[in-house]
């Protein structure tokens, strides 16, 4: 009983660390830090940039992005767009044809075979003309300082990628939308310090962000590996500096859909599971990057083993009689029940009760990242997937 409570108390104590106490301690360096490597330059710098998207069956989005980008504040006579359309079914390759033959800057390249995103970001990447990349998705909208605020950080040398602020726009909060825009926020703060802490912020969210080409590797294709996590800890790994710029604001309406949000989760915990194993050398640095790495993604990756082990752990200790692992036991059945209600009753709306659906969201979420897991174990042969619906 005693190895029970140990690793009870082990797993309580990790997870706990990893969503409040690792945040705390971040809130706590950063108050009391001078040398904060996130400050903005204050000098102009307009550095011509090239733009990469890989799209597939983007006909509902893509007139949009390519606007947002050419009505914004930056010069376009700095600024490429190098479009892959990645063997596109609709009418993307139609619009992207018109808008080429409107804008010289703007490249679109047709693969008439599927090859998945990160085949596309590899061959295209090599195409571009700047030293300052920008990879976006085609559903992602820009403001109209994105580019500029992605940018000015680069006048730093050491600075090796930057990511931008994504911003929800969804006015309808149903569905699991509300708790996963607060996921998001907190997710960001945690990034925006550990970038000004010490420079290392943990990954970028992939939908926009900008890093020096000369730092790019290619990425590997033949397994479900999250391109930008592998691009950004690459550059960490090579002592460069990620920076999170909160005024780099871009917009994603996202899905309501609980079913598709989590099929979303897996493949994105497959991913970065992935991306654990090729860095794994990290942990031992012993550093501000292994810290971070250790305290922000791999514990999070570890955590649905951590709630297992709570679960079941409480429940045994709970027999022995001691008030403490009775309550304890209590308020995590009672949360699994609330979570079962709230998914398979009050699903997709539940207006009363809200605070239901940020529990499920939390179930949720450890159960994708544990079949994440799962996928990874049983071998995950390539890297092409089905963008999400767009709206």
């Amino acid at each position: 009983m005693l190895a029970i409570k140990i690793l009870f108390w082990i797993s309580a104590i990790l997870l706990i660390y990893n969503y409040l106490l690792y945040p705390l301690i971040l809130i706590l360096i950063h108050y009391f830090s001078k040398n904060k490597k996130c400050r903005k330059p204050s000098n102009d710098f307009l550095p011509k940039v090239s733009i990469i998207i890989a799209a597939h069956n983007e006909e509902l989005v893509i007139s949009d992005k390519l606007a947002s980008i050419i009505n914004g504040d930056y010069p376009l006579d700095k600024i490429e767009i190098l479009i892959g359309s990645d063997n596109s079914t609709d009418n993307t390759n139609a619009i992207l044809s018109e808008w080429s033959e409107k804008y010289s800057f703007i490249k679109p390249y047709f693969f008439t075979q599927r090859q998945g995103k990160i085949a596309i970001l590899n061959q295209l990447i090599p195409k571009a003309n700047n030293e300052i990349l920008i990879l976006t998705d085609a559903n992602i909208i820009f403001s109209p300082k994105t580019i500029t605020e992605l940018v000015i950080y680069f006048s730093n040398r050491q600075v090796g990628f930057v990511d931008g602020r994504i911003i929800n726009i969804n006015d309808n909060t149903d569905g699991i939308t509300l708790p996963e825009q607060k996921y998001i926020s907190l997710e960001s703060k945690i990034k925006e310090y550990e970038g000004c802490i010490w420079g290392k912020a943990m990954g970028s969210f992939g939908g926009c962000y900008a890093m020096r080409k000369d730092l790019f590797s290619p990425i590997p294709e033949d397994k479900l590996i999250m391109d930008d996590l592998y691009i950004c800890l690459n550059i960490l790994n090579n002592n460069f500096w990620g920076i999170y710029a909160r005024d780099a604001i871009v917009y994603e309406k996202t899905t309501t859909d609980m079913k598709i949000e989590y099929n979303r989760k897996i493949r994105i915990a497959a991913g970065a599971i992935q991306n654990l194993f090729i860095f794994s050398s990290i942990l031992l640095k012993f550093n501000a990057l292994s810290f971070c790495f250790f305290s922000h993604k791999v514990l999070r990756w570890f955590g649905p083993f951590f709630l297992i082990i709570i679960i079941l752990f409480s429940v045994i200790l709970a027999t022995t009689g001691n008030w403490l692992y009775i309550l304890l036991s209590c308020i995590i059945v009672l949360s699994i029940l609330i979570t079962i209600i709230d998914r398979f009753i009050l699903y997709p709306r539940n207006k009363i009760l809200k605070i239901f659906r940020f529990i499920t969201h939390f179930y949720l979420a450890n159960l994708a990242t544990l079949m994440g897991w799962i996928r990874v174990i049983k071998g995950t042969k390539n890297s092409i997937w089905t963008p999400t619906p767009r709206a």
